[in-house]
């Protein structure tokens, strides 16, 4: 939610990103591994409204971030992992968010080339991160 809040921020990616594009132009998410069935339906039925992908995807974003704090919260409370695997995973995920968020940003700019497509390429890809990495801890959790 962090990167979609900076390019909020951003009156120009705002504007920019309200202009329409083809669906295929905009979808640029890496892969849909671990993204939920509300995201896919929701996709479809955008009909290439940028407003209505970016709320799919805003949304889509947030139910990932969710699943991340609730794998994180599993491995904090996990009798099974050690202190010192938690602290570990603890830095490891504050590197792991801002290497996302600069890495999604880069990549939304070379993308769109500074065209308007840029705040929706790097939401999806965050999500894709997110989700990846999501499904990484959640793993974790289980062992």
């Amino acid at each position: 939610m962090q990167l979609a809040r900076q390019f909020l921020r951003n009156p120009l990616l705002v504007a920019l990103s309200l202009v329409a594009c083809l669906p295929v132009e905009c979808s640029y998410a890496d892969s849909t591994h671990g993204m939920s069935q509300e995201y896919e339906v929701c996709r479809a039925q955008t009909n290439g409204v940028t407003a209505e992908m970016r709320r799919c995807a805003n949304e889509e974003l947030q139910r990932q971030e969710d699943r991340l704090k609730r794998a994180l919260l599993m491995i904090s409370s996990s009798a099974r992992i050690s202190v010192g695997r938690k602290h570990e995973l603890e830095s490891e995920q504050k590197e792991w968010e801002a290497s996302r968020n600069k890495g999604c940003m880069a990549k939304a700019q070379r993308k769109a080339d500074g065209g308007s497509n840029a705040p929706l390429i790097a939401v999806d890809c965050a999500i894709s991160k997110t989700a990846e990495r999501a499904d990484q801890l959640e793993a974790i959790a289980r062992e």
